[in-house]
């Protein structure tokens, strides 16, 4: 039964992610759920002894009190504001430890995790690359701007909705109409903020997609692989000038962002002067036309008025906080929804290797016009060695990816044993293969957990391991290293890691492909750094240990192939050409251009070293 895929665009409403970040909390932390609750007393308690606290010690000096049981009035109410204060900062400290907790062990995990079980070809897209940037910024560790801080701004809310009402009826007792006054001006206010909020969310995926671009720019000038490069061929202008460029960018979609925030901070302001002082004249007004209205009950209405408009402006940038936190958790919620595929699907063949049949096979990249492979058909027998040549461009390493299942065809299927490939299970179908690609994958483990991508080892393992090590011709240096198999790789993470040279990762890489024994081999120009003889020897070394065994071959040198069972030549986005090396030769045509081309350049090289 084929797969079928969620809807990943899916947009999610406001209610949908509080259940949503509910359900995640309570899974994870439930102690979080409970800390911003206990923080509303505190802080409605401290407000609101505040502008009690004033009003106690102008009424009892006007009633001219005694000065102990006064005293003991302000001491009462100074301790009662000072343990909200205090229990309200231990509460909040307590809620950004958790908070901390939820991203670290919780948002960046799930990130990480998707990151390496999504769909490759969603991943791999201009819309699943912007949705993984977005879902990264959305769990970021500002626990105060992302998708942790939902209920933290969803507090802040309630919180002032709680303290408006309490003013609200304090300045009722004053004039109603003031709190309808008041309430049209933050609308005003408010209704500004939601709008510049919609605004920045957009800029947000133009910033995200000029972040995946610097931080490749800066991921890959920090990698030593690349300092010889640089070194050389003079690159720091080049690459100091891009990223100028980049920066640039960035710094214009920054500069609408901050233009948004200055144009809310300017009509803010316009906004609170005209309604403070409105509000403020109103109230001296009063004072002075009635000889009744007490001093204290005069600074509880002042303190009402300011805290009133606090509540509300508050409020504001409450709602707009809590609207952002709900943007980050939908940016999320997004991304983790891509490409989900359920894990129903036939059982594989038990073989010891199998043919593949593409049919009618076509794939254009998503978002693009432009047309990748148009109308390949190939069969690929059990056990056959195929080369697939062809000029930078030509789609060879997408072929591989369509075969491997990575990516799926635009329009027609590809087969195993005559079997739709895409009716069996990801995992299962990419069990039957071992590939080493151009861009090599080497993790922050151990020598025998990057060979194996076993965390732990039984003994049988560990003595296939080294068996895989003496084919690979790897096995004497290995045992060189301190730890041996259990040496840690990569200087970047391990202070004791170990560096290898170009040829000696290649041993590692062949172990590696070697270890599962998956009765399909691909290797897509794994030695595009190395010179031709040796590329020609590895290759040569893969096949001769790879006997029976179904393997694709990708090389832009032609002459590292000439052993396969069969070559075909990629141009035009089609199979330009099919056959054994010396029945191409025969035919002319493209293949044997661009073999006798490179066989030129090789035949000069040598005639210069003669000389």
């Amino acid at each position: 039964m084929r797969e079928k895929k969620k809807d990943d665009t899916r947009s999610f409403h406001f209610f949908s992610n509080l259940v949503f970040m509910w359900k995640a909390h309570w899974r994870f932390d439930r102690v979080f759920l409970a800390l911003p609750v206990l923080q509303i007393p505190f802080v409605l308690g401290a407000s609101l002894v505040g502008i009690a606290l004033p009003k106690v010690v102008l009424d009892g000096l006007n009633a001219h009190d005694d000065f102990t049981r006064l005293l003991t009035q302000v001491a009462l109410l100074s301790a009662a504001l000072m343990l909200c204060k205090v229990l309200e900062v231990r509460v909040r400290t307590a809620m950004n430890v958790h908070a901390w907790k939820f991203y670290a062990l919780f948002g960046m995990e799930a990130i990480v995790a998707k990151k390496m079980s999504i769909d490759y070809q969603v991943y791999s897209s201009p819309k699943g690359k912007v949705a993984a940037q977005k879902a990264l910024r959305a769990v970021s560790n500002n626990i105060y701007s992302s998708a942790v801080s939902f209920f933290p701004q969803l507090k802040e809310v309630v919180v002032n909705l709680l303290g408006f009402a309490a003013f609200s009826a304090i300045l009722s007792t004053l004039n109603p109409w003031i709190i309808l006054f008041l309430l049209l001006s933050y609308l005003l206010d408010g209704l500004v903020a939601l709008l510049l909020e919609k605004q920045r969310d957009k800029l947000r995926e133009t910033e995200s997609a000029h972040w995946r671009k610097s931080s490749y720019l800066t991921g890959r000038v920090a990698l030593s692989a690349y300092a010889k490069d640089i070194r050389i061929y003079t690159l720091t202008g080049w690459l100091r000038a891009l990223r100028e460029q980049l920066l640039a960018q960035e710094l214009k979609v920054a500069g609408k962002q901050g233009g948004m925030t200055m144009l809310q901070l300017v009509l803010g302001g316009v906004l609170v002067f005209l309604r403070d002082g409105l509000a403020y004249a109103y109230l001296i007004q009063r004072m002075l036309a009635d000889p009744t209205m007490e001093i204290g009950i005069f600074t509880v209405y002042f303190a009402a008025i300011a805290g009133f408009g606090s509540w509300l402006a508050n409020l504001v940038v409450g709602g707009s906080s809590l609207l952002q936190a709900n943007n980050f958790v939908k940016h999320f919620r997004v991304f983790m929804g891509m490409g989900e595929e359920t894990a129903a699907g036939k059982a594989l063949p038990q073989k010891a290797t199998h043919s593949i049949q593409l049919e009618n096979v076509c794939f254009r990249y998503p978002e693009s016009d432009k047309v990748i492979l148009q109308d390949i058909n190939l069969t690929i027998a059990e056990g056959e060695n195929l080369a697939i040549v062809g000029v930078n461009g030509a789609g060879k390493t997408t072929l591989v990816n369509l075969i491997c299942g990575l990516l799926h065809p635009t329009s027609g299927r590809i087969l195993l044993d005559g079997t739709d490939s895409r009716d069996f299970t990801r995992a299962d179908y990419f069990s039957l293969f071992s590939a080493v690609f151009q861009d090599v994958g080497i993790m922050p483990v151990t020598l025998a957990q990057n060979v194996t991508y076993c965390c732990e080892m039984s003994v049988q393992e560990e003595e296939r391991l080294w068996q895989m090590l003496e084919q690979a011709d790897f096995a004497a240096r290995v045992r060189q290293l301190p730890l041996g198999i259990h040496s840690p790789l990569l200087k970047q993470f391990h202070k004791d890691g170990v560096e290898f040279s170009g040829g000696e990762m290649q041993k590692l890489l062949l172990a590696r492909a070697l270890y599962p024994d998956a009765p399909i081999l691909i290797l897509d120009e794994p030695t595009a750094a190395l010179d031709p003889i040796a590329e020609n020897e590895l290759y040569l070394k893969y096949h001769s240990l790879t006997a029976g065994k179904t393997s694709l071959y990708i090389s832009h040198r032609l002459s590292s192939t000439r052993f396969c069972d069969r070559i075909i030549l990629l141009d035009g986005a089609e199979i330009a050409q099919s056959g054994t090396h010396e029945e191409l030769m025969r035919q002319g045509g493209k293949y044997a251009e661009m073999f006798a081309v490179s066989s030129k350049y090789y035949q000069e090289g040598a005639g210069e070293n003669d000389a």
